[in-house]
């Protein structure tokens, strides 16, 4: 298969092996926690109310990071992602230990998120700082699909792997797996070892990345900030749909129709994944794949808030899905590339501002049309925010056909 060919091309080096291993490994256990923590608590809430507190206290958590996050001035990334993964296992581990000694409630459960969500604030940004320590530029576009592929298989099997084994050996059983998980990647992160030439000459931010770290830090560029400002009207519509999607799906068609469309959406992720992993897309310009995503995703968002049969439905929401991934690799793989050591912080925490802002908002947009009963006018403006962005970047190019050409 070409995807097998490519996989042997890129550049399993050392610590990128590591890397992907360890995220192969949490991923695993991360996978099945969010339809765990979601059964546990209707088990111990009915009413719906546990869940919205855990779900609150893990959003508030990674909020409160991520401010913390945009304080400091984080240099050593590898021991950054290890406190992180520590925390997040003291934190699962904690639960599981109370439950032992004790029944489980939902405040154990909120204390749990909200600590679970604080570390993982400092890890994703870090890793995402780390990635271009590790990778050439050649083969970074194809790491960040690796990662990406991952994240999309565990999104499909996730939900069903979680719920059967919660139902058949208990919810503590998926706190246990996700603690060894967690104890496997720290020893995989901590194997890493980064040297401080690790990035070839050949990259333009090269030369700033050896530079003396005690210099101020350098503005981050236009094209960075607008390239954000774009991607914050696509998590409002994430967020938006997240909640509208079955939401729309279930009153216009059937809870088993919106199941297939779900799953759906994790597929055409997965092959927006894969296609960039193939390198078939490697000489295309961001903004145009970006492009793309703003229309599919429109496509997908109008599809859903209708009534054309499901079939029609689906194929919109798995093209959607598709380019949003495919954008959000290449944008990855642009800002890893192009920032220097000085302004990759900054971005992963306004990358990380914009998710961690935008998705809730889009959560709580449609929560409010929903209630006054204008919610297919709320996903029209969605829509139009989502087409009109790319008044952003549509001359401000991150990257040109010319500028990538060393990869």
């Amino acid at each position: 298969m070409a995807i097998i060919k490519t996989l042997k091309t890129i550049e399993w080096n050392r610590n990128f092996t590591l890397f992907a291993t360890a995220s192969f490994a949490s991923g695993a256990g991360n996978a099945l926690i969010p339809i765990a923590f979601s059964i546990e608590s209707f088990n111990i809430s009915p009413s719906g109310v546990g869940i919205a507190l855990v779900m609150l206290a893990l959003w508030l958590g990674r909020f409160l990071g991520m401010l913390i996050y945009r304080k400091l001035t984080i240099t050593a990334l590898k021991p950054t992602m290890i406190l992180a993964d520590i925390t997040r296992l003291l934190a699962q581990f904690g639960l599981l230990l109370y439950i032992a000694l004790s029944t489980n409630t939902v405040i154990a459960m909120v204390i749990s998120a909200f600590v679970y969500g604080l570390a993982s604030s400092f890890y994703l940004p870090a890793s995402f700082q780390l990635l271009p320590s590790i990778t050439s530029a050649k083969s970074r576009e194809q790491a960040n699909s690796v990662l990406a592929i991952l994240g999309d298989i565990y999104s499909i099997i996730g939900p069903l792997s979680g719920a059967t084994l919660v139902l058949l050996l208990g919810f503590e059983t998926v706190l246990m797996i996700d603690c060894i998980t967690f104890l496997i990647a720290i020893g995989l992160i901590y194997a890493i070892r980064l040297v401080p030439k690790s990035e070839t000459s050949s990259e333009p931010a090269a030369q700033e990345r050896k530079s003396d770290t005690s210099t101020p830090p350098v503005p981050l560029p236009n094209w960075s900030i607008n390239g954000l400002k774009s991607w914050f009207f696509v998590s409002i519509c994430l967020g938006f749909l997240g909640v509208a999607g079955p939401a729309m799906v279930i009153a216009n068609h059937s809870e088993s129709d919106w199941a297939f469309v779900a799953t759906c959406i994790a597929i055409g992720s997965l092959v927006g994944s894969t296609g960039m992993l193939s390198g078939r897309f490697k000489h295309f310009t961001w903004n145009r794949v970006h492009l793309l995503c703003l229309l599919l995703l429109s496509l997908q968002a109008i599809a859903i808030s209708s009534t054309l049969p499901i079939t029609v439905i689906v194929v919109c929401a798995m093209f959607g899905a598709c380019a949003t991934t495919m954008s959000g690799i290449k944008w990855d793989t642009v800002t890893q590339t192009h920032l220097t050591a000085s302004q990759l912080p900054r971005f992963a925490s306004n990358d990380q501002m914009v998710t961690n802002t935008a998705v809730p908002l889009g959560m709580v947009l449609f929560g409010i049309t929903s209630h006054f009963g204008v919610s297919h006018y709320g996903m029209m403006a969605v829509v139009a925010t989502v087409v009109l962005s790319f008044w952003y970047i549509r001359s401000d190019a991150p990257n040109t056909a010319q500028e990538l050409a060393h990869d």
